[in-house]
């Protein structure tokens, strides 16, 4: 159950009226999760400084279950900064991506027949 927290100084004009669909569909591919259980929080217009500018910048906060470790890591984040770097312009070197491992007890949620397909994304 990926969760994206998303912050940028870009102005809400400035991202494709797309961008959530479109990274809902690449983070459910890359790491093999059904889209139906991704979600995403888009924060545009943050004041955001780094490394001596006000340039344009993205933080990614993502939080899930049993995915984030040393060695997928690596290959989330080439995917993730194409995909970014290509959607929105922000250079690679302006984007930072945070990877949180949960624990399923830390959600909570309803999810059933007929809205959710898969059973094995259920609630408990």
């Amino acid at each position: 159950m990926p969760n994206l927290y998303i912050h940028t100084n870009l102005k809400n004009d400035d991202i494709p009226l797309d961008f959530e669909e479109k990274l809902i569909k690449k983070v459910a591919s890359v790491m093999s999760v059904p889209t139906e259980v991704v979600y995403i929080k888009l924060t545009c217009g943050d004041r955001m400084y780094h490394n001596g500018s006000r340039g344009p910048m993205m933080f990614l906060d993502m939080n899930t279950v049993g995915k984030f470790n040393e060695t997928n890591n690596p290959e989330y984040t080439k995917q993730f900064m194409e995909f970014l770097t290509e959607n929105t312009n922000i250079p690679k070197n302006r984007i930072v991506i945070h990877y949180h491992d949960a624990s399923a007890h830390e959600y909570g949620f309803w999810r059933r027949a007929p809205d959710y397909k898969y059973s094995q994304y259920y609630s408990p």
